[in-house]
């Protein structure tokens, strides 16, 4: 700008802007229901992937009809939270008709004789550690049984809760991952000869 001519700051043009303050993201305790229910099927976001481990995750998919249920029990000084969730067998798919042609089959998933798969828990929480609360996850290790082809087995999985607002509407974010190992219900992963060919993984996101 040439030094004969006069700089004019927008405050003295009378045209002050206004500054938003920056503030931190603080998270707020959700005060939520305590029942929640999730079915695909009537339209609810459910997405339930599965891939063998490292260095097979070539081998994956997903479950389209996934439902269940999670319900926080809160009797005074006691607090507890139970769920189950259940999986419609004939939904996996690998994206491809022959390979579901093949897992579905008799030998693999056998999914006339077993139509679906089921994790169920109820576990205490400590009512001084565990609170929902709006712009956080609240993360906990849940110990359930993993039911399948008439076998159950202890299952540990990674359980994140988030309540959301979605069009005015609060909801619950359900995260979950587990694994376990094939051989548990009779079937084998990749063919090769990697330490983990048979653990299969899942990775779930419900929107309840």
């Amino acid at each position: 700008v040439p030094e004969n001519i006069k700089v004019v700051s927008w405050e003295e043009l009378g045209l002050k802007m206004n500054v938003k303050e920056k503030s931190e993201k603080t998270a707020s305790v959700a005060d939520i229901a305590s029942n929640w229910v999730v079915d695909s099927a009537l339209g609810h976001k459910s997405n339930v992937q599965f891939r063998l481990a490292p260095p097979n995750e070539n081998y994956c998919g997903f479950a389209k009809t996934n439902s269940g249920e999670l319900k926080f029990i809160n009797n005074g000084s006691e607090k507890k939270m139970a769920g189950v969730f259940t999986v419609k067998m004939e939904s996996v798919t690998m994206g491809e008709a022959d390979l579901d042609s093949a897992i579905r089959a008799k030998d693999m998933l056998n999914v006339l004789g077993f139509p679906t798969a089921k994790y169920e828990f109820e576990v205490p929480l400590n009512p001084e550690s565990f609170a929902l609360y709006f712009g956080r996850e609240t993360i906990i290790d849940v110990l359930g049984k993993f039911t399948f082809k008439n076998k159950s087995i202890d299952l540990k999985t990674e359980f994140s809760f988030e309540p959301i607002i979605k069009k005015g509407v609060t909801q619950l974010v359900v995260i979950a991952k587990f694994q376990f190992d094939l051989k548990d219900f009779g079937l084998v992963g990749a063919p090769d000869s990697s330490s983990k060919q048979d653990i299969i993984e899942f990775f779930v996101t419900l929107e309840m």
